[in-house]
């Protein structure tokens, strides 16, 4: 569309994709050990329905490294009692996941809890803050560019994306592509699934 080579526009996702499988291994090694770590890597990539979605130009390909890296900066921040840039980290890849796709909700919320439960109300109202921000960006593209047309479309989403979570676990497991739409491509959701 934009006279950009097949190949080239395949770097990104392949480039994140291989972020992801290093970042699989430095979480499970800080979580439990380095033979695990490198196991988990290692199965991380050789999962066929992963390494099919990691070739593919779908957002999860970029929701996979935030999730990854979010958990081992949570990781760090466990033992951070004051504010320091570990919080600002995780609220800015909080707004990009929110800005990235719908599912990227789950970034703020989980750190939220974390702090919550930790009772470390400045962190938490940091994450809350560009999490906001992330929020207002998208309603004030939407108002720039076609305020209608934009609340029509995320009706529409809604309507489509937003069944539930027990209806996302059954068709993660029932339907793991949209072949459901006769195209042969693997969902997001799956890569988000891992």
């Amino acid at each position: 569309i934009f006279s950009i080579e097949h190949n080239k526009i395949r770097i990104l996702p392949i480039a994140l994709g291989t972020v992801s499988i290093f970042l699989t291994g430095v979480v499970a090694t800080g979580i439990f050990t380095r033979q695990i770590g490198l196991l988990a890597a290692f199965l991380y990539s050789i999962v066929p329905t992963i390494v099919l979605a990691n070739r593919m130009n779908v957002t999860e390909a970029l929701i996979a490294p935030l999730a990854l890296l979010t958990t081992y900066i949570l990781t760090k921040a466990s033992y951070a009692k004051r504010l320091n840039l570990i919080t600002f980290a995780i609220g800015v890849i909080s707004g990009l996941a929110i800005l990235t796709k719908q599912i990227g909700i789950a970034f703020p919320l989980s750190a939220s809890a974390f702090f919550l439960l930790r009772k470390q109300w400045g962190h938490l109202f940091i994450i809350l803050g560009f999490a906001i921000l992330s929020f207002v960006l998208i309603f004030l593209m939407g108002w720039v560019y076609d305020l209608e047309l934009f609340l029509k479309l995320m009706n529409d989403l809604r309507v489509h994306t937003l069944a539930g979570l027990p209806e996302t676990i059954l068709s993660i497991f029932r339907y793991p592509g949209i072949s459901a739409k006769n195209r042969p491509f693997y969902d997001g959701t799956m890569l988000a699934a891992w």
